[in-house]
């Protein structure tokens, strides 16, 4: 409490003088999560990305309190974001592409999978996991646009390349 009492005063300080320190907004941050009190913490997480946008670090912090208080509207925008200054992270396109999917949007959720599994490099077993998971999650998209057996295709060749698959055997059935 002490701490977060020093840091608060240093932030009154700077915006006195027209400055931001985000260094110091950092420690207010981390001070407040780890107090528990997510509202403020994501708060100043957010002044952060006002002064420097595209702060990977805090991005995913923040989509982390989004998730973790199931706020779906805000998080589709921090994740759309998250992809595209970093297209080529799949965990990042995976969980922007379920936000999509739980906003219904299943045409877009299933183009953002497919970008995976279009740049499977089958010389690398690397990224295997991430192209079971997206074809996987493009099945389910399939399936809830009603092009069931298109999605049963994919579940039945997931299954057969991974008979312990049991997402894929769940979609299957």
């Amino acid at each position: 409490v002490k701490a977060l009492e020093i840091f608060v005063q240093m932030q009154s300080d700077n915006l006195e003088h027209g400055l931001t320190n985000t260094t110091v907004l950092r420690e207010m941050a981390e001070i407040c999560e780890e107090a528990g009190d997510e509202k403020n913490a994501l708060s100043t997480y957010e002044q952060i990305l006002h002064e420097d946008r595209d702060d990977r670090e805090i991005l995913v912090k923040v989509v982390q309190l989004l998730k973790k208080n199931h706020n779906t509207d805000e998080l589709s925008s921090y994740l759309e974001r998250i992809h595209q200054l970093w297209p080529d992270n799949n965990n990042f396109t995976i969980e922007y592409g379920n936000a999509l999917m739980e906003k219904n949007q299943y045409p877009q959720a299933s183009a953002m999978y497919s970008e995976i599994v279009e740049l499977y490099d089958e010389t690398s077993d690397k990224n295997d996991d991430d192209v079971k998971i997206a074809s996987l999650k493009i099945g389910e998209c399939l399936l809830k646009m009603g092009d069931a057996k298109a999605a049963y295709e994919i579940f039945r060749e997931l299954v057969k390349n991974d008979n312990k698959f049991k997402e894929a055997w769940d979609g299957l059935a």
